[in-house]
């Protein structure tokens, strides 16, 4: 048997050689096609409509010959008869097949470990992790070019939420396997210029010590879901400080229900990010509100029917259909990812930019649950639930399959240990929603052991217990 090849560290000049080989960018081309804050305001203001369609167009075009490298995509275009040259504008893109998560699962399981929609081709790339909330950690492949550009794009939303160089961040997404941590960091730290304090999850760092750490720090924001944020203030008071007077905070940066995180923290302005695993985040709040920003210069964002299919005006609810214009390692083409928002239209914002705005997150349509022929999604029960003066905002919602149909059960946490007149908020539930479902009232604290809150990243909120 031949003995295994040894091989030197590389060296030197060496070094060097090999840095340049595995393909490190170069961020001043970067910069100049997607600039970072604040010159996007300025630069993307530039242009017209004209050579905004232009440039949109010629970017899918890129993105379209990269996907037909690959079976998944290739296989998925054959049967429409469809061949990236086909494509002469915009408008056609909507003919083409959209694909959801659960067709990403089928193609990691047939073709472990990465599946047939993504390559390693040109590298360096760094692998990230879905959390695995609803099934296996799913990988996702960056090219080094994808990452810069999701970077300078997280930027571009913290800074129009009001985050500058001069603040300092508390970090509270969960670092390790999965994107949301380490893509924010990055984004504060080399397209903003802010100090991050990497504190993670409450598996991390402790919810005391991150209070504790927020205070000694003076920490000007906080960025992490809304849940976990809405906890922290709860720590806070329980280590005998003031949310409201005891720390420095001016911006919170959430995912999840801002309005909640504002009022624990005792109006500190919050605002919403969206995101998913696959596209990072390619969506925003800006302190104008009115809507959640995304960069028309790096997605095409769709809203199509849930059940025909057909595009969606604006102002109608729908699920969001993301294509990106820059992803490489893994081209997303008319991506479905099962949320539930609407498109706005066109206008310039007061805080300049002039980009598209989408509702925000407004529930997940795989998760409906359909009462005596009634649509009802676990997230719009959750939310009602958590305007009940005699709640405190910790909820799960569960579905079940009976002789009848679907059943849904809501758990919800009293507000304090002193029970509740659970016929309460139940006829407030049915007023709010129309329909009757089961409620099962909760002691403060009872839910963390199901929902993960203060260890995990996303608490969960919706089980399903139908299959």
């Amino acid at each position: 048997m031949a003995e295994p090849v040894k091989r030197r560290p590389a060296t030197g000049l060496r070094m060097r050689e090999t840095i340049a080989y595995h393909g490190a960018v170069d961020p001043g081309s970067i910069v100049q096609e997607y600039p970072p804050p604040p010159m996007h305001v300025m630069q993307l203001s530039r242009i017209s409509e004209d050579e905004a369609a232009a440039r949109t167009l010629g970017r899918l075009r890129r993105v379209l010959d990269r996907a037909a490298q690959l079976p998944f995509y290739s296989e998925r275009w054959a049967a429409v008869g469809f061949e990236p040259a086909d494509l002469r504008e915009l408008d056609q893109l909507s003919a083409l097949p959209t694909f959801t998560v659960h067709d990403l699962r089928e193609s990691i399981d047939a073709n472990p470990p990465f599946g047939l929609h993504q390559s390693r081709v040109g590298g360096p790339h760094r692998v990230l992790f879905s959390g695995g909330t609803t099934g296996s950690p799913r990988p996702v492949l960056h090219s080094a070019r994808d990452r810069e550009i999701g970077e300078i794009i997280q930027a571009r939303h913290l800074w129009a939420a009001g985050i500058g160089a001069d603040d300092v961040v508390m970090n509270s997404f969960g670092y390790g396997p999965h994107n949301a941590a380490s893509t924010m960091h990055e984004a504060l730290y080399r397209w903003i210029g802010a100090l991050v304090l990497p504190v993670s999850t409450g598996n991390v760092t402790s919810s005391r010590l991150q209070v504790t750490m927020a205070h000694q720090f003076r920490a000007t924001a906080w960025i992490g879901m809304s849940d976990y944020l809405v906890h922290l203030a709860n720590v806070a008071r329980d280590l005998g400080l003031d949310p409201a007077t005891d720390f420095a905070l001016q911006t919170l940066v959430v995912g999840g229900d801002a309005a909640l995180a504002s009022a624990a923290w005792c109006g500190v302005p919050a605002y919403n990010l969206y995101g998913t695993y696959e596209l990072q985040t390619p969506g925003g709040e800006c302190w104008a509100r009115g809507g959640v920003h995304f960069s028309d210069d790096a997605h095409i964002v769709q809203v199509r029917h849930e059940e025909t299919g057909e595009p969606q005006p604006d102002g109608a609810r729908g699920q969001l259909i993301f294509t990106s214009l820059y992803n490489e390692a893994f081209p997303i083409v008319r991506f479905n990812t099962l949320d539930r928002s609407a498109l706005l239209p066109v206008e310039q914002c007061p805080c300049g930019q002039s980009s598209r705005k989408i509702a925000g997150f407004l529930g997940r349509s795989d998760t409906m649950v359909k009462l005596r022929g009634i649509n009802i999604y676990p997230e719009d029960v959750g939310r009602i639930a958590t305007e009940h003066p005699g709640a405190n905002g910790e909820y799960l919602c569960v579905a079940s399959r009976t002789p009848g149909g679907d059943d849904l059960t809501l758990h919800v946490e009293l507000a304090d240990a002193v029970p509740a007149d659970e016929e309460v908020i139940v006829r407030w539930l049915r007023e709010r929603l129309g329909v009757r479902i089961t409620v099962e009232i909760e002691r403060p604290g009872a839910l963390a052991s199901q929902t993960g809150l203060g260890v995990r990243t996303k608490p969960v909120r919706f089980r399903d217990d139908r299959t």
